[in-house]
């Protein structure tokens, strides 16, 4: 799977003694929260179920959109508008997100930031989240991307083609997943605006580049969205600091009496 190589920054290979038992601490709790956001809806009660529906609710009407909003993307093409339709196709690729997060994450092992540790390990958990729900549903779906010319209802379920790959979008998906874990982390409102200012040349882009529905980018948000904020609220309960252990060894009588202090 694409999205697997992120997990590459938490390879205990990278750093030694002391920084890989970190990394592996690190990977511990990244696991833990991939596992907790994907047994989510066993916890969901009533109120949550009705959220899920109305999501479900949301994309059916959005689709009444698609075939409008695809006009509207079908503008004469401009050197501007391709200049915002390349920004927003890089931002939204994989290589963008594994940047990020392994910068961020070996800039806080190396500098000894706990912020940037904990933001890209963050980061590339949720990518990595949102990355499998989205790869899934791809093909299980099968919608029929715009510039198939099927129509936006032409679903045929279990097909690996891409071209019937629309529904959710990728691109979308990481783009929205970056922005939010990232407007999350930092407390500057001009950096939030920046972020998801670059998450909307990816929502440009895949309707300018006839690549997806906006109903297939809506939905991706809101996978996005879910995906950051179980796993960025479960990262911060399962946080904790290594304790240092010291043993001492007593003679007794009939052998040896072994303290830990913790």
């Amino acid at each position: 799977m694409r999205f697997c190589f992120i997990l590459l920054i938490f390879f205990p290979c990278l750093v030694q003694g002391q920084k890989a038992d970190s990394v592996r601490s690190d990977l511990v709790r990244s696991a833990d929260a991939l596992a907790f956001t994907f047994t989510a809806p066993v916890r969901w009660k009533g109120n949550d179920w009705l959220k899920f529906g109305g999501l479900v609710a949301g994309t059916l009407a959005l689709t009444l959109a698609d075939a409008p909003v695809r006009k509207v993307g079908s503008m004469d093409k401009t050197e501007f508008l391709d200049g915002v339709n390349t920004v927003g196709y890089h931002y939204g690729k994989p290589y963008t997100g594994f940047v990020l997060t392994s910068g961020l994450y070996l800039t806080g092992i190396i500098f000894k930031s706990e912020w940037a540790t904990e933001t890209g390990m963050i980061l590339g958990t949720s990518l990595l989240s949102a990355g499998i729900i989205e790869s899934t549903l791809k093909p299980l779906i099968g919608r029929a991307r715009p510039n198939e010319n099927h129509g936006n209802y032409d679903i045929t379920f279990l097909n690996k083609e891409a071209g019937f790959h629309s529904f959710p979008s990728g691109h979308a998906s990481m783009a929205f997943t970056i922005s939010m874990v990232m407007a999350r982390r930092v407390p500057s409102v001009p950096v939030k605006i920046f972020f998801y200012g670059l998450a909307a040349s990816t929502v440009f882009c895949r309707i300018y580049s006839d690549q997806h529905w906006i109903s297939d980018i809506a939905f991706s948000g809101a996978v996005a969205w879910f995906c950051s904020d179980v796993i960025i609220k479960r990262m911060e309960k399962n946080k904790y600091k290594k304790k240092k252990i010291n043993l001492d060894v007593s003679p007794l009588a009939k052998g040896l009496a072994i303290r830990a202090t913790f």
